[in-house]
């Protein structure tokens, strides 16, 4: 349990808007290149979860909102991101202020997570009446518009504040970080986290029973990822471990079967080297479902919406997991993994 979080589907949620919340910022001029790369970092380990990093850095990140006024009183709110080695916070709030009455801070919502160990999650949002605009995390989080004034922001590694540079230090620091050699540590370019720059690739799952050693069922995860070729497919297989828990699940299609030691035809069952036998396409029909799922993307210039595609020939990563009697699975990932199966199955069936 302490390599990775315990999520449901409330986490994952969570995580989604967080990220969401960075990219925003991200992409707004409220930042520059260090801070930029900073927002990246923590945006590289949260898109890790549920799996966990186990990076030493320590990253503060917190947006303040404008005053707003609200008849006699004003109000303005605040949303942070604490990554302490493998702890992660995030929180929301504001500040309430009136004249007569003085001001007070609010916490309106609140998520921490560490490795193994169920999360704690409390939203306080139905119960501030007292703030006129209360608004649940993810609600508040999509109408933040990081063009309209008064917003800041305060980035801290390490212990060390990142301030905004003006913009003729921020030039001197892209071209220092230009002028170092490509395998330096410390060459991260601004370009390296940027947003745009992705393609959806795929995580392939077969489920193999294993009394019957036969692919009984297959699942599916798709993801939007940055990298060459290579570092994607390295990401993938990283994400094969454990993401088979967060995967579109589905039999396998009815027109494979196999023949059982009783001679009965089984169908809806696959032979393990089905896995990665291009000509059997096990997983066509699971990919249309997976497309048709995505959402669309919206484009607020012409007021209409996106759909994404996977393409004809998105990168997969395909992984057999080993599924015993009690439902615990093992995926067979590399070399270690595959003679453990060979050890397990022995002269029970073939394997390819």
């Amino acid at each position: 349990m302490e390599d990775s979080y315990c999520f449901d589907p409330t986490d994952i949620e969570v995580v989604r808007i967080t990220q969401n919340l960075i990219a925003k910022i991200m992409r707004s001029e409220l930042v520059d290149y260090r801070q930029r790369v900073a927002l990246g970092s923590a945006m590289a380990l949260l898109s890790d979860m549920p799996d966990i990093v186990h990076d030493p850095t320590s990253i503060s990140i917190s947006l303040i909102g404008p005053r707003r006024r609200f008849g006699d009183h004003e109000i303005y709110h605040f949303w942070t991101i604490e990554i302490e080695q493998c702890d992660v916070e995030v929180r929301a709030g504001g500040h309430f202020y009136r004249p007569s009455t003085g001001g007070d801070s609010f916490t309106s919502f609140r998520w921490f997570a560490s490795p193994g160990y169920s999360t704690d999650c409390e939203d306080f949002s139905q119960n501030l009446r007292i703030v006129d605009d209360a608004q649940p995390f993810g609600t508040e989080v999509a109408a933040i518009d990081l063009s309209d004034p008064g917003y800041s922001i305060e980035i801290e590694v390490d212990g060390e504040v990142f301030e905004r540079l003006d913009d003729h230090q921020e030039d001197d620091q892209e071209d220092s970080a230009e002028d170092q050699p490509a395998d330096t540590p410390n060459s991260c370019n601004a370009n390296d986290v940027a947003l745009d720059e992705y393609q959806l690739c795929v995580c392939l799952w077969g489920f193999m029973d294993s009394g019957t050693l036969m692919i009984y069922a297959i699942g599916g995860r798709v993801y939007a990822l940055s990298g060459d070729d290579e570092e994607i497919l390295q990401t993938l297989e990283h994400l094969s471990r454990h993401d088979y828990r967060l995967a579109r699940r589905v039999r396998v299609p009815a027109r494979f079967s196999v023949v059982a030691q009783d001679g009965s035809r089984r169908v809806g069952y696959a032979a393990p080297s089905t896995l990665n036998d291009p000509n059997a396409r096990l997983f066509d029909e699971l990919l249309n479902e997976l497309e048709n799922s995505l959402p669309p993307l919206p484009d607020f210039v012409n007021g209409k919406t996106i759909k994404q595609f996977l393409g004809e020939d998105p990168l997969f990563c395909r992984t057999l997991l080993y599924e015993d009697a009690k439902g615990d699975c093992l995926p067979i990932v590399d070399s270690i993994d595959f003679e453990w199966l060979r050890a397990q199955i022995g002269d029970r069936g073939p394997l390819q």
